[in-house]
Parts: structure tokens; sequence; C-alpha cells
């Protein structure tokens, strides 16, 4: 076990490692181990679990929740499937990490990707799930806006260790990047520009966007779609989105969190745990607390 420097990380995420699915695997913690605990997976692209989640974790961990976040397969320092991976890939092997993790029931956060694995775990495996929070969540769209503009970056991103080391070398480049995925309108926050460097250098050998796009992403749209089955989902359900996100339309959201399910609306990208990292942690501190209020009293 090492501790993240990463300036980002306060307090220190430490940074564990393990096999999963007969592959190594890191993970990210923060948080007493007795606290209340909360699941938060990553995006596509060039990210890690704690490039996405490292603020947010910051203030659960300080309000006494454990929180735990895997660099899911091809991304940080977790070996990859060796081969193509959708979401079905995603959230099996996710299934299988919560054992290696020792993970009870959780409050289960997503982000883009990460959303559509969160929201595939609470229908596959829903004891596994005490609230649902997909954020900027893939798996409730039939397409982007940009569906052809996605898959030409995804696909010259993804399969070209090139593209991740311009990114890496690049500031400029990196911040171009990010106000693409966020809409922003001011400075970008070089905390987020380093932090995304630093994933891109660690994902110019093994780049996994391709693989993912390429089972994800049709001339047709995205080939998961679980808006039809949201009813399904046993647990209490509130997605976050960002009203400015350039790649999974507010609107998508909007449909998707009908009752009972509920919907916080940010004033921010795609990006929310990195741009409202106060009002997404609320959302997953009370969700936390609120499950062990039920505990209690059950």
């Amino acid at each position: 076990m090492t501790t993240s420097t990463d300036p980002l990380d306060a307090p220190p995420l430490e940074r564990r490692e393990g096999i999963v699915q007969g592959r190594p695997a890191t993970w990210w913690v923060a948080g007493p181990g007795d606290g209340a605990p909360v699941l938060l997976l990553h995006g596509s692209g060039v990210d890690e679990g704690r490039m996405t989640w490292g603020p947010v974790a910051a203030i659960l961990a300080g309000e006494g929740l454990r929180v735990v976040s895997p660099d899911l397969p091809g991304y940080g320092g977790t070996q990859g499937f060796g081969r193509a991976a959708g979401v079905a890939d995603m959230t099996h092997w996710v299934r299988d990490f919560r054992e290696v993790a020792g993970l009870g029931p959780s409050v289960v956060a997503g982000l883009s990707m990460g959303g559509g694995i969160a929201l595939e775990l609470a229908l596959s495996q829903p004891d596994a799930v005490r609230h649902l929070v997909p954020v900027a969540s893939y798996g409730i769209s039939r397409r982007t806006p940009h569906m052809r503009l996605r898959r030409l970056i995804a696909g010259r991103l993804g399969r070209r260790g090139p593209a991740y080391a311009l990114i890496a070398r690049s500031a400029f480049v990196a911040r171009g990047l990010i106000r693409r995925v966020t809409a922003s309108r001011g400075p970008v926050d070089p905390g987020l520009v380093a932090a995304l460097q630093a994933a891109a250098r660690r994902q110019v050998a093994t780049p996994a966007l391709a693989g993912f796009v390429s089972r994800e992403v049709g001339p047709g749209g995205f080939r998961t779609n679980l808006t039809s089955r949201l009813d399904e989902i046993a647990a209490p359900v509130t997605f976050v989105h960002g009203t400015r996100d350039p790649l999974i339309p507010v609107a998508d959201a909007r449909r998707a969190a009908r009752p009972p399910r509920r919907l916080l609306e940010l004033d921010c990208g795609h990006l929310p745990p990195r741009e409202a990292p106060g009002p997404v942690a609320r959302v997953l501190l009370d969700a936390a607390r609120a499950g062990v209020q039920t505990l209690r009293t059950a």
C-alpha cells in the first residue's frame, strides 16, 4: 500500500493493489474503514479513479465515510481485458472487485461510462446498491449530438498511444480537451490539467477507450440504453447532470429521472465531480446517511 502524493488528494487517498479476475488491479480508498461505504466509478477516455473522484472523496472521507474508487480495467494501474470491453464486461469486473475489496451494500456513483456500469450493477446485483447516483451517465441515451465526432475522436485517441503522449506533454492540449468536455466558460482548473496529464502518461501503453467505443457505439447509436429498465431498480436513484453537458444532453437525464427517481441539475458540463464537487458530495453524503438511518431503524 502506498499513499498518493497528488496535491489534489486531501486527505491522502491510499492506493491498494490486488488481483481481480486473475489480473492486477489498483484502487483508491479514503476515510475510516468502518464508515458507510461509497463506491465511486470513473468514466472512459483519459481517466482513473482518483482523477475523477479525488475532490469528492476528500469531502466524503472528511465526513467519516469509507470511499472506494477502483481504476477500471485498462485505466490507471489496472490491467485491461486484452480485448474490446463494454458495459457488461466492466460490470462483471466490478462485481468481482467488490468481493476482493470486501464491499457490502454501498452507495454507488458512476461518472459517464461509470454511470452506465452503476446502472447495470443495480440491475444485475440489486443487493450491492443501497443508493444509486448516476452522474452525467452513459446508458440513458440512444445517441449523442456529436455521435460521428465522438466515434472519430475516440477511435483516434483510443488506438494511438501518441495521442495520449501529446496530452501528457502539452498542458495546452490537455486544457483544450477539458474545455470541450466541460463546456468551460472560464479558466480551467490547473489541478485538473495536471491530473489529466498524469492519467494520460499512465495510459500511453494501454489505451482502453477504442475498445469501449467499438463495443458500445454503433452506426445507429449507443448499444447500451437502460431507460426501459429503470423501473426495475430497487434502490433509490438520484441522477446528477450538468445543464451544459456537451456529450450526454441533460434532456436525457430529465427523461430518465421520472418519479420516484430524482435529478440534481448543476451548472456545469460533463465532469460534475470535478466542476462541482461540493454539490455532488452532498448528494452522496445524504444518501449514505439515509442508508445508515434505515439500517438503524430496521
